[in-house]
């Protein structure tokens, strides 16, 4: 029985449970219904148990190691889409935690979605796609980001919203102020031009009334720049560059005939350039009245008359006036040499020099000319001899004959 019981209590120790139960069987023929052989027993089964739950566990830690790795790699996988799949990239971290919490893999990746959340938010506002960036605050707040985080990216948001919203009004509120500053000005000049066609003649207004713009250039106003160079006064603006009104056909005897007049009256020869100017003013061509008026106003060929000078200037204004605020170059000159002289509206050396720089930049000769020579006196600019130089030197390349003389004399001062 000692034997029995002891090879019994070796292989079961061992785990060769069946030997064991072969010696408990012969135990059971010597003694039947020893406690030794029920004890044994109840020790073997609960070991069989054991191994079974410890091969089960086993077999479940494989079972969630591959699930971990798989999970894990399609996340990853999702990470690296275009664009990134980052909502299923953060299902797939979260069921990594799941199964395992501390791991760090997951964890990396959920803090490198957040990231790019953040990342997204703060390039959308930054393009003023407030939309856009608020879908991205949400989805952090669906992906347990930091509640420190999302304060500030929508704090971020409010802030450039109301500074969107500031610009914009800014920006209208200019707008509204241009336009009204346009149609004040209009305004203005029209009361002037009425006041002025009042005193020159009651047949101006139907005369007016039936002008179209003529876009054949203005040639700026002379000048008397003998305060600035006293060795040679020059004429102020050239015609070299002079457009032919559109409104005449090419090589048309109306326009051979008031380019030929427009070149008579650079050249000095002002009873050709009347002759061949004063029909083409009657005949309601703007250019020809606005030289035309010039020329009584200066006493070119003519007696000085202001009122003429007045009446026709006052026939070409409202089409130059119309002309200029749609940047027409000449007809931006053209109103500048009518402030500079004062002559169907009020004298104001700074309007002129603001039409002349308009012009001026537009690349139109005569109003570089003009602009330059304001420069050079100081009048309605400030005194910039740098500045007058720059302008007459552009005129001077486009063949601008008076820009070349006046800068011959301030070289050689």
């Amino acid at each position: 029985i000692q034997i029995l019981q002891s090879n019994a209590k070796l292989t079961s120790d061992e785990g060769y449970y069946d030997e064991s139960e072969g010696w408990l069987t012969q135990l059971d023929k010597i003694k039947p219904g020893h406690t030794f052989q029920t004890d044994l027993r109840n020790q073997i089964a609960a070991k069989i148990n054991q191994d079974l739950i410890r091969a089960e566990e086993a077999q479940q830690a494989v079972q969630r190691a591959n699930q971990l790795k798989s999970t894990l790699a399609d996340a990853q996988n999702a990470m690296q889409e275009k664009p990134a799949n980052l909502r299923a990239a953060f299902d797939l971290y979260s069921r990594v935690l799941e199964i395992e919490s501390e791991n760090g893999a997951a964890k990396s990746g959920l803090n490198a979605i957040h990231e790019i959340r953040i990342n997204r938010a703060k390039v959308a506002i930054a393009k003023n796609n407030f939309d856009e960036a608020q879908q991205e605050i949400n989805r952090l707040n669906e992906t347990d980001a930091t509640q420190e985080d999302i304060k500030t990216l929508t704090a971020y948001l409010q802030s450039q919203t109301t500074k969107l919203k500031q610009q914009q009004a800014a920006a209208a509120k200019l707008k509204q102020q241009q336009l009204a500053a346009k149609l004040e000005e209009e305004q203005r000049l029209k009361e002037q031009l009425a006041q002025q066609n009042r005193q020159a003649a009651a047949t101006n207004a139907a005369e007016v009334t039936n002008n179209t713009i003529d876009t054949t250039t203005t040639a700026v106003s002379p000048k008397d720049i003998a305060s600035l160079f006293p060795e040679k006064p020059v004429e102020v603006a050239s015609a070299a560059n002079e457009p032919i009104s559109p409104s005449t056909p090419p090589n048309s005897t109306k326009e051979q005939q008031l380019n030929n007049g427009i070149k008579a009256y650079y050249s000095g020869n002002y009873n050709a350039a009347f002759e061949m100017l004063h029909p083409l003013a009657e005949d309601g061509v703007s250019r020809a009245q606005f030289r035309v008026g010039i020329m009584y106003l200066q006493g070119r060929t003519v007696a000085k008359n202001r009122d003429l000078a007045t009446k026709w200037v006052a026939k070409a204004l409202p089409i130059i006036l119309r002309a200029a605020q749609q940047d027409v170059a000449w007809a931006q000159s053209d109103l500048g040499t009518a402030y500079e002289m004062g002559v169907g509206v009020k004298k104001d050396l700074t309007r002129s020099a603001s039409w002349y720089t308009k012009a001026a930049k537009a690349g139109y000769a005569g109003a570089q000319t003009n602009l330059g020579v304001l420069y050079g006196t100081g009048d309605g600019v400030k005194y910039d001899r740098q500045l007058a130089l720059y302008w007459l030197k552009k005129a001077a390349t486009q063949g601008d004959k008076v820009a070349k003389d006046n800068l011959r004399i301030l070289n050689a001062r």
